[in-house]
């Protein structure tokens, strides 16, 4: 049962402001059988959106798109980096050295990684020829970066439950091609899987949800840890079919952290670590995708209290990838939920002079012999483009462009592995 909840007005303020001090309990009870929280209202002093306390827009008044900082000096979302600047993911990982001069910084995103206030950098090129997100060092961003305030989901303050997960990232053909905004063409993004794993094996935790821009506020590798926070609903959002305003099934999205970092992460693309003890809240259970409106149905009618399992397909505790780089270091093994999954992540040896084999549950799936691969923005995995040696990415920007269905071009890899 609900309780009586504060002002949606006080939420908000202390959301737009990012001074909220520490923080108090909400008045919500995390059950599956409990409603969506209410909608808070546009925050009347500074016109934050805000839907439930701890999924707001980026108080951002220096550009047209809340996601972006723009420059103060010059009125550009672009800002210059230092040559040679590295790219890091949420726990200090190398993932490339930026090839772009200029990059774009999500709105208030900053972290300390190696001893270093680091910025978030947003669909940045990499030598290597991909274009991912990730952090970069404050110090090598050229201009007032210093200016932009920092905006860090909030710790809800109610403790975590006991149940422990690991990123695995998901699997991206469950939801397919599936939208999370009505009526979106196909060619267009906007879609569920951008939640799931991404380019270079990682998934981004979001500072607001769908909705509200999907922004992320950081990007972890697989493997690492996330715990669920207390006092947060979960929230089910709708997916459609492209260019269709029916809803076809629902997308979890859960509230916790990482190593301290809180925000939004899809519920597929996390697994739960062996069962925690009764004693203390457990996580509960996703609602089947079908029928997303019904509360979980227990998975032993004689154990009520029991969450129920899942509906969609679970991430296989024995699933293990292993990735062999043409240098010789053994990647793995990494969490991941099919051999389809697995074959995607030969970009963890991008700076091992890439993949030589890749492996699922012992059974090679991809071996990584002179290869071009493009990633087009309707297709969940990459292809390969048959017949090159040369001009990887001009040549997967041609075969995305070949037909309308593939979406356009995302990202081109190379494979340049020796016999």
């Amino acid at each position: 049962m609900r309780t009586p909840h504060r002002s949606p007005l006080l939420f908000s303020l202390c959301l737009s402001l990012f001074a909220c001090g520490p923080a108090q309990p909400l008045d919500y009870v995390d059950t599956e059988s409990d409603p969506a929280p209410d909608s808070v209202a546009v925050d009347e002093l500074r016109g934050v959106e805000c839907d439930g306390p701890f999924n707001c827009k980026l108080n951002n008044p220096s550009s047209q798109n809340a996601n972006r900082y723009d420059n103060p000096e010059t009125g550009s979302d672009r800002w210059t980096l230092d040559a040679g600047t590295e790219l890091l993911d949420g726990l200090g990982n190398v993932r490339g050295v930026v090839s772009d001069r200029t990059v774009m910084i999500n709105f208030g995103q900053r972290k300390t990684l190696r001893g270093a206030v680091h910025v978030y950098a947003f669909a940045v090129g990499l030598r290597s020829g991909v274009h991912v997100s990730g952090w970069v060092a404050e110090r090598a961003v050229q201009g007032p970066i210093g200016r932009m305030p920092t905006a860090s989901a909030r710790n809800p303050g109610q403790g975590d439950y006991e149940s422990e997960f690991v990123i695995t990232g998901g699997d991206v053909a469950v939801f397919g091609d599936l939208k999370v905004r009505p009526n979106i063409p196909l060619t267009e993004n906007v879609a569920a899987t951008d939640y799931l794993v991404r380019p270079g094996a990682v998934v981004n935790l979001l500072y607001a949800l769908p909705g509200l821009g999907g922004v992320a506020t950081d990007t972890l590798p697989l493997g690492a840890p996330f715990r669920r926070a207390q006092g947060v609903l979960a929230r089910d959002l709708p997916l459609y079919r492209p260019s269709s305003a029916r809803q076809v099934r629902t997308m979890r999205f859960v509230y916790g952290h990482v190593n301290g970092r809180y925000g939004w992460i899809a519920r597929d693309a996390i697994a739960p670590r062996p069962a925690s003890s009764p004693s203390t809240p457990s996580e509960p259970a996703p609602m089947t995708p079908s029928t997303p409106s019904e509360p979980s149905t227990p998975s032993t009618p004689s154990t009520p209290s029991e969450p129920s399992t899942p509906s969609t397909p679970a991430t296989p505790s024995t699933g293990q990838c292993y990735v062999r780089c043409c240098n010789g270091h053994l990647e793995g093994p990494i969490a991941t939920t099919s051999g389809g999954t697995c074959a995607a992540q030969f970009n963890v040896c991008a700076n091992r002079e890439f993949v030589r084999r890749i492996e699922f549950n012992g059974a090679e799936v991809s071996n990584g012999t002179n290869r071009c691969w493009a990633k087009c923005a309707n297709r969940s995995d990459y292809h390969q483009v048959d017949n090159v040696s040369s001009g990887c990415r001009d040549r997967a920007i041609a075969y995305c462009r070949a037909e309308a269905s593939r979406g356009g071009f995302q990202d081109a890899a190379w494979q340049p592995c020796q016999p």
